[in-house]
């Protein structure tokens, strides 16, 4: 069903980490340790597509199981797809590309004093730029014939000029 909705292709590895987690998020449920989910906000608004997924999927959770699981394990969910869905998920973290993005986003309503409109196509073009402008920093550039001696300059300009935001960010340092 994901796959469809998500209009992509995941490897084996998503379905054995989802039922894992479907799983462990069940049994704390039902021992009343519901997790929240600090970054929520952002999965809803950046991935929202992923995000209505995980919520399907809490749907049948409930049906199946009988167990009520809160929109924080949508979140969750959502970002299980959002890592398999990634050209290199091992490469990077997801968290810290999403609360990179967040903090960008934040840091352009400060600057400019404006509120982004968060449903207009405007907006969603603004997140697919920032995504790759993220992956593009916490992922190094491979060294190959594809890789380009710009994105490498790029790369380690902005890891020497902003070291601690890079460090924080990559999880390199």
């Amino acid at each position: 069903m994901a796959e469809a909705k998500l209009e992509t292709k995941f490897n084996e590895y998503l379905l054995i980490s989802l039922m894992d987690h479907i799983h462990f998020a069940v049994v704390r449920h039902q021992q009343q340790i519901d997790i929240h989910n600090e970054i929520l906000w952002e999965v809803k608004h950046y991935y929202p597509t992923e995000f209505q997924v995980g919520q399907t999927a809490l749907g049948i959770i409930n049906q199946r199981l009988g167990v009520r699981l809160t929109d924080d394990e949508a979140g969750f969910i959502a970002l299980k797809f959002v890592e398999s869905g990634l050209n290199h998920p091992q490469s990077y973290d997801t968290v810290a590309l999403t609360k990179m993005i967040g903090d960008v986003i934040q840091i352009v309503q400060f600057q400019l004093q404006v509120t982004l409109d968060t449903d207009s196509i405007s907006y969603r073009r603004f997140l697919v730029h920032l995504r790759f402008l993220a992956e593009r920093i916490i992922k190094p550039p491979e060294k190959d014939a594809a890789s380009t001696e710009d994105d490498i300059f790029l790369f380690e300009h902005i890891k020497r000029k902003y070291q601690t935001t890079f460090c924080l960010y990559s999880k390199s340092c």
